[in-house]
């Protein structure tokens, strides 16, 4: 059983990682103030989110860095996430809780599918 209750005053957020650090406090900030209305806050933090699969019609820039981020996630489980991943974590976490309220790449990659 999770410490932290689902039901329909879960929030999740999905907002990004903070990679400059004036988006820091600002995001600190938000997720503070929305911790306050509602104490079920899950906050996810993807970092580089690539498409779950390959072939898939992306802009320009993704289309490029795509590739880059195949290469280091095979050196770390941190770098990026799929699409299908974070959908997956993201809705598992909203129906059913979680222990934890902040979820990086590595935790959204890392989530078991139940």
């Amino acid at each position: 059983m999770s410490s932290r209750s689902t039901g329909a005053s879960s929030f999740a957020n999905c907002s990004g990682c903070a990679f400059a650090s004036a988006e820091r406090p600002i995001k600190g900030r938000t997720e503070r103030e929305l911790a306050k209305l509602n104490p079920n806050l899950f906050c996810f933090r993807p970092a580089v989110i690539k498409p779950s699969r390959r072939g898939e019609k992306m802009p320009l820039g993704a289309a490029l860095f795509t590739p880059v981020a195949w290469v280091v996630d095979r050196l770390t489980d941190g770098f990026s996430v799929e699409t299908a991943a974070l959908a997956r974590c993201m809705i598992d976490v909203a129906k059913n809780g979680a222990e934890q309220a902040i979820f990086d790449n590595r935790a959204i990659r890392n989530w078991p599918s139940r």
